[in-house]
């Protein structure tokens, strides 16, 4: 499966991931940043799942979908822009 597959699976198995990943893009914002790294916002989430939340289900979230939350999020328009991103390299 390509990257666009899995993600597209990922996403649809895991729609709490996008969840957090708006909560706390926008709460970023929010603090005042103008841009800000989605791969930051993915440890910040990675840190909710097996920190705060006491996930031990063996969770992973592969930096492979980087780039397409980071699209995904880009639709929001309280987050237009707020991702620097490059072309992708493959789908």
């Amino acid at each position: 499966m390509s990257i666009d597959e899995r993600f597209v699976k990922f996403h649809h198995d895991n729609p709490h991931i996008y969840s957090l990943l708006l909560r706390f893009s926008v709460l970023a914002k929010q603090a005042g940043f103008h841009n800000y790294g989605v791969k930051a916002i993915f440890e910040r989430v990675r840190w909710h799942i097996d920190i705060e939340s006491k996930a031990s289900d063996g969770f992973k979230l592969s930096n492979d979908y980087t780039s397409r939350y980071a699209r995904l999020l880009d639709k929001d328009p309280r987050l237009r822009g707020f991702f620097n991103m490059r072309p992708l390299r493959s789908n």
